[in-house]
């Protein structure tokens, strides 16, 4: 059911039903459902500020997400400086997942009117690199995604980001 529900060919109403059947959950009511599915999103500033300074840079950014409607109302309602970010690819509208092998990535090239070699996919599931259509890193936090964006020529590494902001470090 889940993977039906997050490429957006069973409603919201239809997932709670069978999860609850599944589960016999008799009176768990929606709302606490909703929130305990969506409980694991958290923010992750230090990434964010990364994809400011991307666009800072003038390089385009796009989001592709494995998302359901509750998945989408709770970032929007949580993290609105993320769903701020357009355009925004759900696997709920686009009716693919990342893990459909490379339909979800053609589509996104499409909509964006790009070929693969023009985009960067970067993902924290290997997998889903594999499947991707483009060039992909995988994110392991976001001190070695400044990495992998420097060595893809995108931002500075580091080190030349503290020069360049005439920082100074010191050991103690």
């Amino acid at each position: 059911a889940r993977y039906g529900y997050e490429r957006g060919n069973i409603t919201t109403e239809a997932f709670y039903a069978r999860v609850s059947e599944a589960v016999a959950a008799e009176g768990l009511d929606r709302e606490t459902f909703t929130r305990a599915w969506c409980e694991g999103f958290t923010l992750n500033r230090e990434t964010l500020e990364l994809v400011k300074e991307v666009k800072a840079a003038g390089y385009a950014v796009a989001i592709l997400s494995d998302a359901n409607p509750a998945h989408t109302e709770f970032i929007k309602r949580n993290f609105p400086e993320v769903a701020a970010i357009k355009p925004y690819y759900r696997s709920n509208e686009i009716g693919a997942m990342k893990s459909d092998g490379s339909a979800a990535f053609d589509i996104v090239c499409e909509r964006l009117d790009a070929g693969p070699e023009e985009i960067l996919f970067i993902d924290d599931k290997p997998e889903n690199v594999n499947n991707a259509t483009m060039q992909g890193l995988v994110f392991t936090g976001a001190p070695a995604l400044r990495e992998g964006l420097a060595a893809a020529g995108i931002l500075a590494h580091s080190a030349e980001r503290i020069a360049q902001s005439g920082d100074r470090q010191t050991a103690d």
